[in-house]
């Protein structure tokens, strides 16, 4: 999820990191495609949790946030991040 919002030298080192041959476009296509063949299989079950934690006072392109909700069926929690603790007490109940 990170990655379709990534730019410039973020993009390129994720680009290095996951050896992607495709174009940041289409990850949430082929995303997608991935999940729904995977639930179409009666022999796998597919679980997944996808969130994004962000500061606060970090803000977020409108276009991003659209990205995740449409295509990734994830969260968007923005919390205080000067009081890690409060935040990791939330992971974890």
């Amino acid at each position: 999820m990170i990655y379709i919002g990534a730019k410039n030298e973020t993009k390129d080192e994720l680009d290095k990191l996951l050896h992607l041959t495709i174009s940041q476009r289409r990850i949430p296509l082929e995303i997608n495609k991935l999940v729904n063949t995977l639930r179409n299989n009666k022999n796998v079950e597919v679980r997944i949790a996808n969130s994004i934690w962000v500061d606060q006072f970090y803000e977020l392109l409108e276009s991003f946030i659209h990205n995740i909700n449409s295509n990734y069926n994830g969260e968007l929690y923005h919390e205080n991040f000067e009081n890690v603790g409060e935040v990791c007490h939330k992971l974890l109940n």
